[in-house]
């Protein structure tokens, strides 16, 4: 298809509707990098201008993503998350077959007397503080701010700070060492980006943000982790099926 200059509607939409024509149909698909602007000036016979304000659009609608030095790439689709399933980041997002990435942002051991308060726990309980920023197939989505009990994986490789890859799956390294984790508490409610966390994802302070707060507790009844979750809200959402009494 083509832009059709007889139409009273602006190039740029019409250029932007048709690269949206281009991922619904899986031309492009999730990941894959889109013609270049001037590959899409040459093709569709528009001025770059018109591009920039095409490919603006899409970025802003959360249908792509621009890589500097790399080009626009395809972005993958608003993720379901369905309660009351209590998966880690990791499984969630390897079920969808997409490809999750961590980036340690700190990893720390020490007294936290907020978050033990949280966790029912002694205010003098160590905890091993790990914050990680989320990617899914190399875009940022979130920031995980996780707070492990120390006194339920002292003898865990998850304790050495030094050895340990924070970028795997902490649910999938506690179960390894024997421990199930059981169940979870979780609250979930919108927010804003403030300056840190909007650098971080790659937006503007003021964006919306889904905010999640998790305790989870192994088969024993003990609190293992505190998690404070930051997801984009354009990128995630939660659904939950509801029995009427």
């Amino acid at each position: 298809m083509q832009i059709d200059r007889t139409l009273h509607i602006p190039l740029y939409i019409q250029l932007k509707n048709l690269i949206v024509e281009e991922i619904e149909n899986q031309v492009w698909v999730s990941g894959s990098l889109i013609p270049s602007e001037k590959e899409l000036q040459e093709h569709y016979d528009v001025s770059r201008i018109t591009v920039r304000q095409a490919v603006n659009e899409l970025v802003n609608e959360g249908l792509v993503i621009k890589k500097q030095g790399k080009g626009t790439y395809v972005s993958f689709p608003k993720l379901s998350h369905n309660l009351p399933n209590l998966t880690s980041f990791t499984e969630d997002i390897l079920s969808k077959g997409l490809v999750p990435q961590a980036v340690i942002l700190k990893v720390e051991k020490g007294n936290y007397p907020e978050i033990s308060k949280k966790m029912g726990l002694l205010k003098n309980t160590m905890l091993l503080n790990i914050k990680r920023l989320r990617l899914i197939n190399g875009e940022e989505v979130g920031i995980h701010d996780s707070y492990i009990n120390l006194s339920v994986i002292k003898n865990s490789p998850i304790a050495s700070t030094e050895s340990f890859d924070y970028t795997k799956s902490i649910y999938d390294a506690i179960e390894k060492e024997g421990m199930i984790i059981s169940h979870a508490d979780e609250t979930l409610e919108g927010g804003i980006a403030n300056e840190e966390t909007a650098e971080l994802l790659g937006v503007k302070k003021g964006f919306p943000l889904l905010i999640l707060e998790r305790i989870t507790f192994n088969s024993d009844e003990v609190p293992v982790e505190y998690v404070f979750m930051n997801y984009r809200a354009d990128k995630y959402k939660y659904s939950v099926r509801l029995h009427r009494n």
